[in-house]
């Protein structure tokens, strides 16, 4: 009898505890918070986004030519630059390279080969990739040039060996270059003959008239093929 008696006590205090708790918990819900109310401009009233397209929606809008002016500014594009218009100094352009000269720069990046052309002196320099970046590229599929034939003096890229299709992209650029014009392509190392006549390969209509190894940014070793178009 007595362990019943303290059975049924003990239940009595689990029923009477939980009771408590719960009136507890239901007065802390409904009290008003003193801080929200003291400061309503704590509270957040903005949806949590649903997705990545809502929440970058929301960012502040930057217009292209002004992030396109702070990454001109940086120093990545100033010593990319300086490399590309150092590398072009040295090579025997004179013959071909004026301040009337009409350059074509092929997936152009963010237009430091652009950039490199107009510190030289040239007027008519016009930067295509595959992305914007205005003011010193223009969108452009680099497999498909929207330019009519013989149109440029020069073509210029340095982006040859990483193109999704190496021959479409070589005799797009070479056909846009007029008879008598030069293509400049810069690529990885090349390690023998075999690489070297790939290359030359890819520019039917053309000559070699210039090969050399070349180190770009103070420390990428490449190949620089200058070609002239004859046909």
């Amino acid at each position: 009898m007595a362990k019943d008696a303290r059975r049924r006590l003990m239940i009595k205090i689990s029923l009477l505890s939980a009771t408590v708790a719960t009136v507890f918990l239901f007065i802390i819900f409904q009290t008003p918070s003193k801080t929200a109310a003291t400061n309503p401009s704590i509270i957040f009233h903005a949806s949590f986004p649903t997705s990545s397209c809502q929440l970058a929606s929301a960012r502040r809008h930057v217009p292209p030519l002004t992030r396109s002016r702070k990454f001109r500014s940086t120093r990545y594009f100033r010593h990319r630059v300086a490399s590309v218009t150092s590398l072009l100094k040295s090579l025997n352009l004179a013959t071909h390279l004026s301040r009337l000269t009409s350059t074509l720069c092929v997936s152009a990046g963010a237009g430091h080969g652009v950039q490199a052309f107009l510190d030289l002196g040239v007027k008519e320099v016009t930067g295509v990739d595959l992305v914007d970046f205005p003011p010193l590229v223009t969108r452009s599929d680099p497999h498909n040039l929207p330019f009519s034939n013989e149109f440029f003096d020069l073509g210029f890229t340095d982006e040859l060996d990483r193109a999704l299709f190496p021959g479409r992209y070589a005799a797009e650029m070479e056909r846009t270059v007029r008879n008598g014009g030069v293509c400049v392509a810069i690529v990885r190392e090349c390690e023998d003959e075999m690489e070297v006549d790939e290359v030359k390969g890819l520019f039917g209509r053309s000559e070699m008239v210039d090969l050399r190894n070349i180190t770009l940014d103070g420390h990428v070793q490449m190949s620089l093929f200058i070609l002239k178009k004859i046909k």
